[in-house]
């Protein structure tokens, strides 16, 4: 009797096991179907050529959510990551997930980068750590946190800018950051974190994704951008460099070519970290003050504007891209300051016209107020906060201004 039992309800348990894995199996064959008929139509100036939005829509093609605009959410395929580091966030594992999911994927179509997307942002990913382990942030502190899911998201809009298109990729759109956003606004972790921490993090993916500058800025996500840009860079550096050794080791190849990408992937290092390096620069000097050696000047004739002594922005820029493992440009800092300038004229990152006054052949100009003398300066752009611009309407100054 009590075998005939076990064997009859054993019989039932299995047929109930199976019972609950067809379902399974069928829901989630019904979910791949709902996902596949969604498509995404992606539009890079919906304001018209200026501007600087990206607008996105789900078009539904036979399926009942199209009725049901709630429901209407950008779904993507998601794996299951396991990480041995107690202080990983849920919206980190979820991103980790998703772009694990999307092997496939490119991290760039037009031959930029040649690994995937999910290896490029888990290397970011990593930097961040590292990056926030040598400046003593400790793993599980806001600061940190913020500068590894950042770290994730500065490419997250690729799954929606790219498509694939027969046996190549297709790019819907050149808002790729900008649609990092939409994919943050598509995280179930995201809507489980509390409002504070919710705005928080969204005010810091729109600084860093869409360009977005308050007035009043925080500190602390100022220094999580620059973590988590700073690492994006660094992981490209190390692909660009990897590739290279690969590439001049071959037979019949130009070292002297390769070497000279290296170069040119070192300078689009120190291109791409100007933002956030600036800011951290400009936020500790003291602009309009004639004490100390930390010489700016901010004129009410150049709204938006700053003039900062070169020699002391080019020094410690080079010690913050030092003490973040970038590689140096030359030998002499003399040398490497002037080169420094030259890759930041070229890209535009200086301002070298003012009215009928130019910057000379070594991108400065000499100012001089009432109160203090910049002998050779830099112009740069810079969005004043509020109390500067308090302090500036409040003493007017006459001011010579000539190139140097």
């Amino acid at each position: 009797m009590f075998g005939a039992g076990i064997i009859q309800n054993g019989a039932l348990a299995g047929f109930g096991a199976a019972i609950v894995l067809g379902l399974y199996m069928y829901a989630r064959k019904t979910e791949d179907r709902e996902v596949a008929s969604r498509k995404l139509v992606v539009e890079d100036h919906p304001g018209g050529e200026a501007s600087p939005y990206v607008a996105c829509r789900m078009v539904f093609r036979k399926l009942p959510t199209a009725f049901e605009p709630d429901a209407q959410a950008i779904h993507f395929r998601r794996a299951t990551v396991h990480t041995d580091h107690e202080w990983v966030t849920p919206l980190e594992k979820e991103l980790l997930g998703i772009l694990a999911a999307h092997p496939e994927w490119p991290a760039d179509v037009q031959g930029y980068h040649t690994e995937s997307l999910y290896r490029h942002s888990l290397t970011v990913w990593k930097h961040a750590i590292k990056n926030c382990r040598s400046e003593g942030i400790a793993p599980q502190s806001p600061k940190a946190t913020l500068a590894r899911q950042l770290a994730l998201l500065h490419d997250a809009g690729k799954l929606l800018a790219y498509t694939p298109s027969e046996d190549s990729w297709e790019k819907k759109s050149n808002r790729h950051r900008q649609l990092g956003l939409n994919v943050l606004r598509g995280l179930a972790a995201f809507w489980a974190l509390d409002v504070a921490e919710r705005h928080r993090l969204e005010l810091a993916a729109n600084m860093m994704l869409n360009g977005y500058a308050p007035q009043d800025r925080e500190p602390e996500i100022e220094a999580s951008i620059r973590i988590a840009s700073v690492s994006d860079n660094l992981a490209t550096r190390d692909h660009h460099a990897s590739a290279g050794k690969t590439t001049t080791a071959g037979v019949g190849e130009d070292p002297v070519k390769g070497k000279a990408e290296a170069q040119a992937a070192l300078e689009k290092l120190y291109v791409d970290t100007f933002e956030s390096f600036r800011q951290e620069i400009l936020d500790d000097l003291r602009i309009n003050q004639s004490a100390g050696p930390n010489k700016a000047v901010a004129l009410a004739d150049f709204p938006d504007l700053v003039f900062v002594d070169s020699a002391t922005f080019t020094a410690r820029y080079l010690s913050l891209c030092e003490s973040n493992g970038i590689d140096s440009l030359a030998t002499s800092k003399e040398e490497a300051r002037n080169r420094l300038l030259d890759i930041w004229a070229r890209n535009g990152l200086l301002v070298l016209e003012l009215g009928a006054t130019k910057a000379r052949v070594s991108h400065t100009f000499h100012l001089r107020t009432q109160d203090i003398s910049l002998p050779r300066c830099i112009c740069i752009r810079y969005k004043w906060p509020n109390k500067l611009t308090e302090l500036v309407e409040n003493h007017r100054q006459e001011y010579t201004l000539r190139g140097v």
